[in-house]
């Protein structure tokens, strides 16, 4: 497995060699056995090897993402100043087709987000 770590947070990571992944916290589901802890060892953008915590999938299936995750993912991704050809790939994943309502959590993140960057 391979990944890139960014300053802060957990990163999902199904195994794949040379793959990148960044930064999205996955800890929900561990008691209920959707995921398992691991350590892998990840290079930062100063090329350092460094061991990290991560969250492996028990049971992936590659699905797209909601609207309103696909917008937490992003913004996450521009306030933590990812690479802009990173920010640019996570825009163009179509998202599927839930248009219902999210938890009030995901909600107050997308509304902060988006006040948040209006401001800069």
């Amino acid at each position: 497995m391979a990944a890139i770590c960014s300053r802060r947070g957990s990163i999902s990571v199904t195994p794949r060699p040379r793959s990148a992944a960044w930064p999205a916290c996955r800890q929900e589901g561990v008691k209920r056995g959707i995921y398992v802890v691991i350590e892998i060892k990840v290079s930062t953008q100063e090329g350092k090897e460094i061991n990290c915590r991560s969250y492996l999938m028990t049971n992936y299936e590659s699905a797209p993402p909601s609207s309103q995750y696909k917008k937490v993912i992003c913004l996450g991704a521009k306030e933590n100043g990812l690479p802009l050809e990173y920010q640019e790939k996570l825009k163009a994943i179509e998202p599927n087709d839930y248009k219902g309502k999210v938890s009030e959590e995901i909600e107050e993140i997308i509304k902060k987000g988006e006040a948040k960057l209006s401001r800069t």
